[in-house]
């Protein structure tokens, strides 16, 4: 049973991770070409995606609760079936010669779909860490990441690469194609009846998600996780004009990303390994502290030794995060409706995403990408303040 445990983290790992090409960094290199074929502005399809991530947010608590009641293996078919439909579906606008507003309707509904999908699979590989390894969760959690931010790490290089050869329709085309025949019938080899609780445990839940809205435990770590989507989607949706007015290449950040990706498994293997000294308190303090010193050193990236600070603190902030998500959350909440928990956690993090965007798109246009740094900084500080003020009640939480 524990071996086909690690034979189901893998399949759901390797799904989540090639789930990278609907990440927002991945749509990047594409956005100046869609505006352009669609018939759409900047701020139109930056809008889309905000709407999308809001719908997505709403979604997302429900399809937490389903993983607790359904198989994995119909789970991800549902959400693999969705996520490659939304890109066939929207490789085909260009050739469709709609009018605008169908065009920013038709993306809306698409990246909903696809939204979704990448975070449901989400839940489940964090559903499933935090079930099916009591004993090994460090490492399955490092091992799960490392994987996880390779892949996640080489999407905006691969992408730039990719565009240099094909138009955005095709590469949508192939993905959605290759997710329905390839990944959809992978997900029938997960065999497991059920990872989360059974449906008979429906009243612990209800009970349970009255009780963390009244923990301020609840509230930062919500807020930690919105405000991290919210900055790490708005910049990733922005990079290459971000990049451009800090004064630095756009290809040397997508390649610092790889070394990145590097230090955070690191960080994710050690902390993990070290979770019971490093702890609750320590490990939501290093993960806000990591993400301040992160958007200073991005601010101010071209100043002497800066980037190799950026790379340092954005790994070791990246690291933590996971820390948090996949050891943090199941210490605090307990593992008793974790699929629920994890949708909660995931609308949060959705919420964030579909802000992010449209708040850079808006300094731009009105300020500069330097002060939407200037005002994350703030916000980070504030998170870190807030941690201090409720230190001595960051515990585990006995529902």
């Amino acid at each position: 049973m524990r071996f086909y445990s690690w034979v189901v983290l893998g399949i759901i790992t390797l799904i989540e991770g090639f789930s990278g090409f609907g990440r927002t960094s991945a749509f990047s290199p594409f956005l100046k070409d869609i505006c352009h074929d669609l018939t759409l502005t900047l701020a139109q399809i930056s809008g889309a995606y905000t709407l999308a991530n809001l719908c997505s947010g709403a979604f997302l608590p429900i399809v937490g609760r389903s993983y607790d009641k359904r198989t994995p293996s119909f789970f991800l078919f549902v959400h693999v079936a969705l996520f490659g439909g939304a890109f066939i579906v929207l490789s085909t606008l260009k050739f469709l010669n709609m009018v605008s507003f169908f065009n920013f309707l038709a993306l809306f509904i698409g990246f909903t779909c696809i939204r979704t999908a990448v975070h449901a699979y989400t839940v489940a590989g964090r559903s499933i860490i935090a079930v099916c390894f009591k004993n090994n969760k460090g490492l399955a959690t490092g091992l799960s990441c490392f994987f996880l931010t390779t892949i996640a790490s080489t999407m905006p290089w691969i992408n730039l690469r990719l565009h240099d050869y094909f138009d955005w329709q095709q590469i949508w085309i192939v993905v959605g194609v290759f997710w329905i025949l390839i990944a959809g019938p992978v997900c029938f080899f997960i065999k497991i009846p059920t990872f989360g609780n059974k449906p008979k445990k429906k009243r612990v839940k209800t009970k349970l998600n009255k009780a963390i809205y009244k923990e301020s435990i609840f509230w930062l770590i919500m807020a930690a996780l919105f405000f991290k989507a919210m900055q790490n989607t708005g910049i990733a949706l922005h990079l290459i004009d971000m990049c451009k007015e800090l004064g630095t290449s756009a290809e040397k950040v997508a390649l610092y990303m790889i070394v990145i990706s590097g230090i955070s498994s690191l960080t994710i293997f050690v902390a993990g390994h070290y979770f019971e000294k490093l702890g609750i308190r320590g490990s939501l303090l290093l993960f806000l502290s990591a993400d301040l010193l992160f958007l200073i050193a991005f601010r101010c990236i071209t100043l002497p030794y800066m980037n190799l600070l950026f790379v340092a603190f954005c790994g070791l902030y990246w690291g933590m995060n996971q820390i948090v998500a996949y050891m943090v959350l199941p210490k605090i909440f307990g593992t008793g409706n974790i699929g629920a928990i994890n949708g909660l956690a995931s609308a949060f993090i959705c919420w964030g995403s579909s802000v992010g965007p449209s708040f850079l798109g808006l300094m731009k246009t009105y300020d500069t990408y330097k002060d939407a740094l200037a005002v994350f900084i703030v916000v980070a500080t504030a998170l870190i303040l807030w941690s201090l003020i409720i230190f001595k009640k960051i515990k585990p939480l006995a529902f």
